[in-house]
């Protein structure tokens, strides 16, 4: 089960991608964000409460495949919601590789930002339909 069925919607957000002025930790993977390097930051107000989230480009790519398959995910809980996929049968190289590079922390940022993960998530959504 989409553990995003059980969340609430965001009351205020908001959305950007800036480049990284000092280091920050992406709030998915613990991984340091450098300095230059661009990430999605959302803030906003959610079951009354402020929350500020600073995203790494790699983990951003990876939601890519929560996003099509459940229409979204917890926030700080992208690599539990990507395993337990795992576990519930949407095995794949291509989701195994995001699992694992999250687990690594994406080699500190080294490793190359994910591409075509949302043709992927379609791509097996397919094939369950089959």
């Amino acid at each position: 089960m989409c553990a995003i069925e059980q969340c609430a919607p965001w009351d205020v957000v908001h959305d950007t991608q800036p480049r990284a002025h000092q280091a920050h930790q992406c709030t998915e993977c613990s991984r340091t964000i450098r300095r230059g390097e661009t990430y999605r930051k959302i803030h906003g107000l959610c079951d009354g409460y402020w929350a500020t989230h600073k995203i790494c480009a790699h983990c951003d790519a990876a939601a890519q495949w929560m996003m099509v398959v459940c229409d979204g995910y917890p926030l700080n809980s992208l690599y539990d919601e990507l395993l337990e996929h795992w576990r519930d049968g949407f095995r794949s190289a291509g989701l195994f590789r995001l699992i694992v590079g999250m687990r690594r922390r994406w080699h500190d940022g080294r490793d190359p930002v994910p591409t075509g993960v949302g043709a992927l998530a379609r791509q097996m959504l397919g094939q369950v339909a089959a």
